[in-house]
């Protein structure tokens, strides 16, 4: 999972540079806000998941 801030962005970025749609963004419930996530497959089969959520911090 790679975070990132804009996931419409990089999505429109991603399927014009020749990505396969598996999942487009939509709305999930992870983490107290919830997260944007979309999931694409690149041009030599790769899959590659993008979303906003962050994770839990570490605990020291």
């Amino acid at each position: 999972m790679v975070v990132t801030e804009d996931p419409d962005a990089l999505f429109a970025r991603a399927v014009a540079a020749g990505a396969s749609v598996v999942a487009e963004p939509h709305d999930t419930d992870y983490g107290p806000d919830g997260s944007r996530d979309f999931t694409v497959r690149d041009p030599e089969g790769n899959l590659w998941a993008f979303g906003t959520y962050r994770g839990e911090p570490r605990k020291s």
